[in-house]
């Protein structure tokens, strides 16, 4: 199936209730739902943008008998289960903050913003994100030319399908002078370009002057891996085809 209309980039506009281009896309999104549900037993939505549309997805679901639960594996909250466990498994230390990483209206993260990511933020650091005098992990919230910087490194590979060296020189320079330097410890690549970016090994060196890449003391979190391992769970629990 091919549904152009669910195609990007997006701008934060586009993530606006009411605005023509969201409601292209859900229209977009809940018909392509509707198509594949007589065909499968469980489905994701393999982008986090689109996400914005979960509670669209879930009252569709049950409005046709369905349970959301059992039928729709949601990457945000796969991405939760594994942002908390990781932080139950270590301490916070000085590099305390959580920092979302995606295209302009997925780090809209005010409590009036439009991104998905509104509800992780929420379960793992609270509606106003915290404070950074606060015992516990705090929203990290990135300059305004560090946004843009994203934006021009996603739109980029999307593009070209793959990261140019321009690209990579810019994202790490995001990394050590946004990231580091401002006690990051967990960052969520909720976009699905940006894991393909070299970035969270330690012995990862830089050809330019063979240092370590800052991004050796972040933990990255893929929401793409999250939710295809909350994908195979869930699938678990259903009869091999015969």
């Amino acid at each position: 199936m091919q549904v152009s209309e669910l195609g990007g980039p997006r701008t934060r506009e586009d993530c606006h209730v009411g605005s023509d281009s969201y409601e292209r896309s859900k229209e977009a999104l809940l018909t392509t739902i509707r198509q594949l549900l007589p065909l499968v037993e469980v489905f994701c939505v393999a982008c986090n943008t689109l996400h914005i549309f979960e509670p669209h997805i879930v009252e569709l679901l049950q409005s046709l008998g369905h349970n959301p639960h059992h039928t729709f594996v949601s990457m945000v909250t796969a991405t939760t289960t594994v942002c908390q466990d990781y932080l139950h498994q270590h301490t916070f230390g000085t590099r305390n903050k959580l920092a979302i990483f995606g295209g302009p209206g997925t780090m809209d993260l005010d409590l009036d913003g439009t991104s998905p990511y509104r509800r992780l933020v929420q379960e793992l650091v609270g509606g106003d994100g915290g404070k950074d005098d606060d015992d516990g992990i705090v929203l990290y919230r990135p300059s305004v030319p560090a946004v843009e910087t994203l934006r021009n490194i996603i739109w980029q590979i999307k593009h070209d399908g793959t990261p140019n060296k321009e690209s990579q020189i810019a994202y790490d320079r995001l990394l050590r002078d946004e990231m580091a330097d401002n006690t990051v410890g967990l960052c969520v690549l909720a976009c699905t370009e940006l894991p393909l970016l070299l970035t969270c090994t330690a012995n990862n060196k830089n050809e330019e002057d063979n240092t370590t890449r800052p991004s050796s003391q972040i933990h990255f979190i893929d929401p793409t891996i999250a939710v295809a391992n909350a994908l195979l769970t869930a699938t678990q629990t259903y009869p091999r085809e015969k």
